[in-house]
């Protein structure tokens, strides 16, 4: 083998990764997860000069969304319009940048073959591929997330403004990026440079401050409201980590098995938190070099293990960290273990999105959104729990389910914002940790107990196949 092609081949890792991540694009309909149209939607109304929902006819503010990712996919919109395949492109092109990513962020730390199996345990990750042309923020989020922490380890405490300026740009693509505070101010505390650190959180405090003010003048911002959901005491934040707990030991062990074996996932992936836990103490062990992405990784597991939602998504912005502790946590059995970890992924989970065989691929409900256009007129207003992804595929201005006390309050407001019709999805996964704890969920249920009214609904269309029926108020 000559020196060139010896040079060349570690690089057969992240091209192979791109190529797997292209082809499962785009892994999902735009819609299935929400998020992703209003992130669409929110980008071209900032192209016009607006933060609004554009498809409602009560003229939402987007406080559910952070200005971060709309305000990166401007150019799409301007140059596109709404042409939404272009936005899927886009994101799909910035997932297959993602193996390069992390080539670059193992290398110095990885010998050849540990880090080119990293790399495509990674790249072929169910994780991953699920969110190719996803024009949702993890990925942007993990492009932004391999800089920040080379710029971490190099010393960055010297650079207080630089350090606050990276992380507030995470912070607006996600808030989720406040669990990386102790990886930003790890050294500058250790090292008691209390300026430096203060002019971190005074980037970051000053850079959300506009966009706080504005929702909070519009109603408020969304996901620190869902810091709400956390209230309840110790028993339900200990049934909360209990439970994601067990849905991220199953996900991520479930990428290596296949179905016949899914019982054992959640043993398996208990065992890989395991080794992956062994793994990062040795790392700390190593020096202060390491630290950074580990106190990411522990600040990302300890948000997840309490927020009350749990999507695999989530998962996707450890990903990186957890594989590469959980090598260095086999020893001397790394290069083995990551070849047999790497098979198993992807023969049982990566092939059925490498291959087009997406579940998500077609937009569901197709029925009942047929049914919707051709007994609604074109402006009459539906209202649901997932209004964005519902209007957008019913092709009806849509609204949120309006929050009232009583029946007869709901019913009220919903004709006070024009909303015709009421659809409800019974089986929509809305990705709760723990439903009886939820108040969404309960008010969920109060609101479908108050459509099965006949006083003040009428039933109009039923379909038991998607499990959804449409009401109407009286």
């Amino acid at each position: 083998m000559t020196n060139r092609l010896r040079r060349l081949l570690p690089l057969a890792a992240p091209l192979a990764g791109s190529v797997f991540i292209l082809l499962a694009a785009p892994a999902q309909y735009l819609g299935r997860q929400q998020d992703d149209i209003l992130y669409v939607l929110a980008s071209i109304s900032l192209a016009h000069g607006r933060y609004h929902l554009p498809i409602s006819p009560a003229y939402i503010p987007l406080t559910m969304v952070n200005p971060g990712l709309p305000a990166a996919l401007l150019p799409v919109a301007w140059i596109f319009g709404d042409r939404l395949g272009a936005f899927q492109a886009v994101s799909a092109a910035m997932a297959a940048a993602l193996p390069w990513a992390y080539w670059g962020w193992l290398s110095g730390r990885e010998e050849e073959p540990g880090r080119s199996l990293l790399v495509l345990l990674f790249s072929a990750s169910p994780f991953v591929l699920s969110q190719s042309g996803c024009v949702m923020s993890e990925i942007p989020f993990l492009l932004l997330l391999f800089p920040f922490l080379r710029y971490l380890e190099r010393g960055a405490a010297a650079r207080p403004a630089a350090s606050g300026a990276w992380l507030l740009a995470l912070c607006e693509l996600r808030l989720a990026a406040l669990s990386l505070v102790p990886a930003a101010f790890f050294e500058t505390v250790r090292s008691r440079r209390w300026k430096q650190a203060a002019v971190v959180a005074a980037f970051v405090a000053g850079g959300l401050a506009p966009w706080f003010a504005w929702s909070r003048a519009h109603g408020g911002v969304q996901k620190i409201s869902e810091w709400s959901q956390l209230d309840g005491g110790i028993v339900r934040a200990l049934a909360t980590a209990g439970a994601n707990s067990l849905y991220y030991a199953r996900a991520w062990g479930r990428t290596y098995l296949p179905e016949a074996l899914a019982w054992l996932a959640a043993a398996l992936g208990a065992l890989l938190a395991a080794l992956a836990l062994r793994g990062a103490v040795r790392l700390w062990r190593d020096g202060a070099h390491e630290r950074p992405a580990l106190w990411a990784l522990a600040g990302g597991i300890a948000l997840y293990l309490v927020w009350p939602w749990h999507y695999d998504r989530y998962l996707l912005t450890l990903l990186p960290w957890m594989l590469w502790t959980m090598a260095r946590g086999t020893g001397r059995w790394k290069a083995g273990a990551l070849a047999l970890l790497l098979a198993g992924q992807f023969y049982w989970g990566s092939r059925p999105w490498i291959s087009g065989d997406s579940p998500y691929a077609a937009p569901g409900l197709q029925e009942t959104y047929s049914w919707i256009r051709a007994h609604t007129k074109p402006w009459e207003a539906l209202a649901s729990p997932l209004y964005a992804r519902d209007g957008f595929y019913a092709q009806r201005p849509c609204l949120p389910i309006p929050d009232a006390g009583s029946a007869s309050a709901f019913s009220r407001l919903l004709k006070q914002y024009k909303a015709r019709i009421v659809l409800r999805e019974d089986r929509a996964d809305l990705g709760f940790s723990t439903p009886r704890f939820s108040p969404i969920m309960r008010e969920l249920a109060r609101d479908d107990a108050w459509l099965d009214d006949p006083s003040l609904f009428r039933l109009l269309y039923r379909n038991p196949d998607e499990g959804t029926a449409v009401y109407a108020p009286r």
